[in-house]
């Protein structure tokens, strides 16, 4: 779309109008901007939890990339386990770039890029699970994030023996930056059971 003086010859640079870039020959094209979308589901199995007994539950968390113009390199992902759940161990979380086109997933956990780190806060505080990806291109995702690619995250936690009825209430927050250093933020709030 291009806005520009409708007559070239007059000097008038008020007189602009809408139309194709190729109309004009003094004119002024702009790029619209989309920003960046994206979706977290958080799955955990078993969705229910039997109360007064310490179960071990799967957790699936993914970060969809819905929409962008530019590539994204970096991301960086703080998942809550309840406070009185049993974390996992850093070196038991599993990280997987799922790249949409061509199909295929592979595991980037190990990556020289890729940290995984858990904080056990004080009190009643939820713990802390960090995922940061400093540049995604330099993992075996062989290169950057793009529209529709996808980082999976799984893991094992532990539950308190919670009485009958009782919920835990989780957040999970991301931050990422595409290459022309756009950032976006996204988060969910999700809840377990017994």
């Amino acid at each position: 779309v291009s806005i520009a003086s409708s007559d070239p010859s007059v000097n008038n640079q008020t007189n602009a109008h809408v139309g194709p870039c190729e109309e004009y020959r003094r004119k002024v094209c702009c790029k619209m901007s989309v920003d960046i979308q994206t979706q977290i589901t958080k799955l955990f199995e078993p969705a229910l939890i039997v109360g007064r007994r310490n179960e071990s539950i799967e957790v699936t968390l993914q970060v969809k990339l819905n929409q962008t113009e530019t590539d994204v390199y970096t991301i960086n992902i703080t998942d809550e386990i309840p406070w009185d759940f049993t974390p996992p161990d850093p070196s038991e979380v599993r990280v997987y770039f799922i790249d949409y086109s061509p199909y295929a997933v592979k595991e980037i956990t190990t990556n020289a890029t890729v940290s995984v780190s858990v904080q056990d806060l004080p009190g009643t505080s939820n713990t802390l699970l960090y995922v940061n990806i400093s540049n995604i291109s330099q993992t075996d995702a062989g290169g950057y994030m793009q529209e529709n690619d996808s980082i999976r995250i799984v893991y094992l936690m532990t539950s308190s023996q919670l009485e009958p009825n009782e919920t835990r209430i989780m957040s999970t927050n991301i931050s990422l930056k595409d290459v022309d250093e756009h950032t976006h933020e996204n988060s969910i709030q999700s809840s377990l059971t017994a």
